[in-house]
């Protein structure tokens, strides 16, 4: 293998998991927004 060759696969292999670790962070905020910490959080409970 070529250093080039090296330099492309260490390049996706990063990419590939940053795009895992952003995707984690979106889902766990979604889930923080929609569920709220009390139900008194929730400007919508009488």
């Amino acid at each position: 293998m070529t250093k080039y060759e090296e330099a492309r696969i260490i390049n996706r292999v990063v990419r590939k998991s940053l795009k895992e670790i952003q995707a984690k962070k979106v889902r766990r905020t979604r889930r923080s927004i929609d569920l709220p910490a009390y139900i008194t959080d929730n400007p919508f409970y009488p």
